[in-house]
């Protein structure tokens, strides 16, 4: 028996199973239950398993590695992807053009596949305290990246090291939070701006607003995010441990998925998570809302982003609604105090809002 912090990847393959977990990788014989492999796979704290073909791209610390399925190390060097062992991974794959591209909170590069050398001799380097938003384009198979007012485009078949084809001054990185991909280019939508960027870097629109009661808003923030933070984690990693797969393989290697706990055990812990989740909204609806979250006032779907903001010319609060292909208001509803409730109906683009004791309905416009 192997005693370890946590299972990264199970696969089956009936007569034996593959185990990933932080202090090794190996194949287990089901009738003996012995190692196959002579060695465990290379690399401590295994994060992350890729099954690739008859390989294996896995995780290992803050680098990357490839394996075949008799546990040789097909890459000569593992490859560093990030600074920080801790740092996110947004993207590691197998691409077009024999490539694999990784997408860190740190760096952006690609490698490729057969040789495990990577294509740029230096990465692309993010600034991992402001947001990394990156979307797919499907026309030209290459991912857009942005982070620190700077937009890169990585092509599988580029031989140069991209530089950003955009740079945009923007009101606030950090409230940047999505990235939308149009036939023209991009939008970036935040809690108080929408920026269009064409395809040739220029600014098609821009549109910032003013945030509502930003001052009194800062005073109660921190001492429920602490709260919020543990009961959303434990709640997260309950309902994720919940839906936990392990993947299985036939007799002609074709893979499969099933869950790894018994349908009764996913039930307990599901309702595990929604307990905690529910405390977790609970504290944020009597100490977060006392104050108007911003986090939690912008709402989007693909075309259209909701901003809570102050009027410029007067006083009042709106929800103002912006279309993201344009950057034009195709709405503005007056908000009556700084704690906005309300929610979309993404079929019929109603929108529900409630006023004390009252609920309003705003039909699409």
């Amino acid at each position: 028996m192997t005693s370890t912090k946590y299972v990264s990847y199970i696969e089956d393959w009936g007569n034996k199973f593959l185990v990933a977990h932080s202090n090794g990788f190996n194949f287990f014989d089901y009738s003996t239950g012995q190692k196959i492999w002579k060695k465990d796979a290379k690399g401590d704290d295994i994060k992350q398993v890729i099954p690739i073909d008859n390989d294996y791209l896995y995780i290992a610390d803050n680098e990357m590695s490839l394996i075949d399925r008799d546990g040789k190390q097909k890459w000569k060097n593992f490859i560093e992807i990030s600074d920080d062992k801790t740092d996110p991974v947004y993207f590691l794959n197998k691409i077009d053009n024999n490539k694999v591209f990784y997408l860190t909170g740190t760096y952006g590069n690609m490698v490729d596949y057969t040789t495990g050398k990577k294509i740029w001799k230096g990465n692309i380097k993010f600034d991992p305290k402001l947001p990394l938003l990156h979307a797919f384009d499907e026309s030209t198979k290459s991912f857009l990246v942005f982070n620190d007012e700077k937009i890169y485009k990585f092509d599988p078949t580029a031989v140069e090291k991209p530089e950003a084809f955009a740079k945009i001054k923007v009101k606030n990185d950090k409230a940047l939070s999505t990235l939308g991909l149009f036939d023209w280019g991009v939008s970036l939508t935040g809690e108080n701006e929408v920026i269009g960027v064409n395809k040739n870097g220029t600014v098609k629109f821009q549109k910032t607003y003013k945030e509502p009661g930003a001052a009194s808003r800062k005073l109660l923030k921190v001492g429920s995010l602490v709260s919020m933070s543990y009961l959303g984690v434990k709640s997260g990693l309950q309902q994720g441990f919940s839906e936990a797969t392990y993947v299985s393989r036939d007799a002609n290697g074709n893979l499969s998925e099933k869950y790894l706990l018994s349908e009764s055990s996913r039930e307990r812990l599901k309702n595990k998570a929604a307990v905690n989740s529910g405390i977790s909204q609970a504290i944020g609806a009597t100490v977060l809302n006392r104050v108007d979250s911003r986090f939690k006032a912008l709402k989007q779907n693909n075309d259209f982003a909701y901003i809570f903001a102050r009027g410029e010319a007067d006083e009042n609060n709106y929800l103002v609604k912006v279309n993201k292909a344009t950057g034009e208001e195709t709405d503005k509803i007056a908000i009556d105090n700084t704690k906005p409730i309300y929610e979309i109906d993404h079929v019929s683009d109603n929108l529900y809002y409630v006023n004390n004791n009252e609920l309003r309905i705003f039909s699409k416009k």
